[in-house]
């Protein structure tokens, strides 16, 4: 392969990691931002400073032949057995909630695990399943409030689970190839050859980064930011990259 060839293989292994990277960190970014206006916290009867945050066991991709689990556990760190009240919302077709609620029986120092069925029937918005709980206080127990979003790829030969290790594997491995083709094609780097590795460095961090905001709880703004950030840095690279002259200077 002549050098010509391979960075132009370089740039286009470059750009489907990346586009890889924008749709799996902006889907999920997107939900989570979705999220909070979807629900009309009607569960929220006390006042936040009287609720902790349920850790809520959810996938993050699910695909149209599969139904996921979402999960809790409740902890009894009383010393009396208690029944609280669990509440549910899970997004439906057609914008309907629906509603589901527990009330298990703990006895003092154990654990029960709550798991509410989600599917297709569940999306709203095309791509979207969104859950949120609520668990009424009790006796030592606070009130407790969890949401997540899941998003729904409208494929059947794949479970949600694979999609997402298969998402970071072209991710990390195409941006991964098309630097290094970028670099063994351009040596000695230097002027735009040069400029043009500094922008693919940079942009593979930024995704990463996106990546790891989207699927890390309470980062969700950060991961806006993020690709805000990165939309300014394509155009800004393309407008200098599109009318920059040719050269092998500095």
């Amino acid at each position: 392969m002549n050098e010509k060839k391979g960075r132009t293989l370089s740039i286009i292994l470059y750009i489907i990691g990346a586009l890889t990277a924008l749709i799996f960190a902006g889907s999920i970014i997107w939900a989570n931002f979705e999220l909070p206006f979807y629900f009309d916290y009607s569960y929220a009867s006390v006042s936040s400073d009287n609720q902790t945050r349920a850790k809520l066991n959810c996938p993050i991709f699910l695909t149209t032949k599969e139904t996921a689990t979402v999960s809790t556990d409740i902890t009894n760190n009383t010393d009396k057995t208690l029944n609280p009240v669990f509440r549910g919302e899970i997004s439906y077709l057609g914008g309907i909630v629906r509603e589901v609620e527990y009330k298990p029986t703990i006895l003092p120092g154990e654990s029960s695990r709550i798991e509410i069925d989600v599917n297709a029937d569940d999306i709203v918005f095309n791509f979207m399943i969104m859950v949120r709980t609520y668990q009424l206080p009790t006796y030592k127990t606070p009130a407790q409030g969890g949401s997540c979003a899941i998003v729904m790829i409208p494929i059947t030969f794949l479970s949600g689970d694979q999609v997402y290790y298969l998402s970071f594997f072209v991710t990390i491995s195409l941006l991964g190839a098309g630097i290094f083709l970028w670099v063994k094609n351009n040596r000695p780097l230097r002027g735009k050859a040069r400029r043009v590795l500094n922008v693919m460095i940079v942009l593979a961090i930024l995704l990463l980064a996106a990546i790891f905001c989207g699927i890390m709880d309470g980062l969700m703004i950060i991961g806006l930011l993020l690709l805000v950030l990165i939309a300014l840095l394509i155009m800004v690279a393309l407008v200098y990259f599109g009318t920059s002259p040719q050269d092998d200077e500095n």
